[in-house]
C-alpha cells in the first residue's frame, strides 16, 4: 500500500468515525435506559464524553469542541460557545437526600460567585435550577478574561443525582437559550 493510499485510508476511517460520533438528529435517547431529550436541529451531540454517563450537545457551529477527548474543550468556551452537559452525578456520595443537599454538594466550588436558584421541574421531578454569571466576578479580576454564563438544573430521581448544564461565552448566551429551554421541556426519565 503507497503512501497515499494510507492517508486516503486514513482520512477515510477519520470521517467515518467523526460522521457517528456527530450525529444531528431531532431526537436522542441517551444511554437508553436514564434519560431522553429532544435536540434541535443543527445541534450535534457526543455520548460518554469524558466518563461512560455523560452527553455534551453543542450547535454546529461549534461541533469543534466535541473532537477534542479532554477538559480544553471546556476552556475554549471562555473565546466563545456554548455546550449542554447532561448526566448523573457520580460524585455524590449521600444516597436518601433531597436535592438542596446535592446542590450544596454540586456548588461547593463555586467561590467568590454569586449563584441565584428558583425551583423549577425536570422530567416530573422537583428540581433546582442555578444561574452564575462568572463575568460579574471576573470584571474585578486583574488579566483574568473568562466570562462564562451557566444555568444548571439538578434533579434527583430513583435516589440518583443528575444534572442538565448549559455553558455559555457570555456573547453567545442569549443565542442559544431558547433551543436549550425546550430542550430542558423535553427531558423525560425512561426508567
Amino acid at each position: 500500500m503507497t503512501g497515499k493510499s494510507s492517508l486516503l485510508l486514513i482520512l477515510l476511517g477519520i470521517t467515518v468515525v467523526l460522521s457517528l460520533s456527530l450525529s444531528n438528529v431531532n431526537a436522542v435517547t441517551v444511554n437508553n435506559t436514564d434519560f431522553s431529550i429532544e435536540v434541535p436541529n443543527g445541534w450535534v451531540y457526543r455520548e460518554n464524553f469524558l466518563n461512560d454517563n455523560n452527553t455534551i450537545l453543542t450547535p454546529n457551529e461549534f461541533a469543534d469542541f466535541l473532537i477534542t477527548y479532554n477538559l480544553s474543550s471546556l476552556l475554549d468556551l471562555q473565546h466563545g460557545g456554548i455546550m449542554v452537559e447532561l448526566s448523573p452525578d457520580l460524585t455524590f456520595p449521600i444516597k436518601n437526600a433531597p436535592v438542596e443537599i446535592y446542590v450544596k454538594h454540586a456548588l461547593k466550588f463555586a467561590r467568590g460567585l454569586a449563584p441565584t436558584s428558583e425551583n423549577a421541574t425536570i422530567g416530573g421531578e422537583r428540581a433546582i435550577k442555578v444561574f452564575i454569571n462568572s463575568t460579574d466576578l471576573t470584571k474585578s479580576l486583574a488579566n483574568v478574561t473568562v466570562s462564562l454564563v451557566t444555568i444548571s438544573y439538578y434533579v434527583m430521581h430513583d435516589d440518583q443525582p443528575y444534572f442538565l448544564n448549559y455553558m455559555a461565552n457570555a456573547k453567545d448566551y442569549q443565542k442559544y437559550l431558547a433551543q436549550f429551554e425546550q430542550m430542558v421541556k423535553s427531558f423525560k426519565f425512561t426508567r
